[in-house]
C-alpha cells in the first residue's frame, strides 16, 4: 500500500462526472461537456473531447504537466468550462499558481451555464484561496509629495 490516498470516484451520471481527490486533497471537477454555448465546428469538439480525455488518463497517471497540456489544447479547440477548470486545478498541482490564479477567475467569470455548478465554483474559490496564499504581492506606495511628471 502507498503512502497517498488512491484517488477516489465520488458520484457517476450521464454525462460522465468524476470528482477526484489527489495526495494534495486538490479536488478536479472532471466532466465531459454535453455541448457549448458557442458555436464551433464538430471536428473540433472532437478533437478536443480526445484531448480531454487524453489529459484524464495522465491525471490518474499523477502526469500533471501532459495533462495541464491536454486540457489546454482541448480549451483551444472547444472552449469548455470543464477544460478551463481542470487547466487550472493542474495547474495548482505544478505550483504554478500565477497561470492558475487567472485560468480559476477565468472559470469564475463564464455567463451561467448548466456544467458551471456550485460545487465546481467553490472548487475555483477554493484554488484562488490556496493560489493566493502562495503568491507574493508587493505593495508599493509613494510619498504624496513625489511631483507628478506628464510625459508625451
Amino acid at each position: 500500500m502507498e503512502d497517498e490516498p488512491a484517488m477516489k470516484v465520488v458520484a457517476a451520471h450521464p454525462p460522465h462526472v468524476e470528482v477526484r481527490h489527489d495526495h494534495r486533497e486538490l479536488v478536479l471537477a472532471i466532466t465531459l461537456c454535453a455541448g457549448s454555448a458557442i458555436a464551433q465546428p464538430k471536428d473540433n469538439k472532437a478533437e478536443s473531447d480526445k484531448a480531454f480525455f487524453e489529459g484524464l488518463k495522465l491525471v490518474e497517471s499523477k502526469d500533471y504537466v501532459g495533462a495541464r497540456a491536454k486540457f489546454a489544447d482541448a480549451y483551444a479547440k472547444f472552449p469548455s468550462p470543464n477544460s478551463l477548470l481542470n487547466m487550472a486545478s493542474t495547474e495548482q498541482l505544478l505550483g504554478q499558481c500565477i497561470d492558475a490564479l487567472g485560468h480559476f477567475k477565468a472559470y469564475l467569470a463564464l455567463p451561467e451555464n448548466p456544467r458551471i455548478t456550485p460545487d465546481r465554483k467553490e472548487l475555483a474559490r477554493q484554488g484562488i484561496a490556496s493560489c493566493t496564499s502562495l503568491v507574493a504581492r508587493i505593495n508599493v506606495k509613494a510619498p504624496p509629495t513625489w511631483p507628478i511628471v506628464a510625459t508625451k
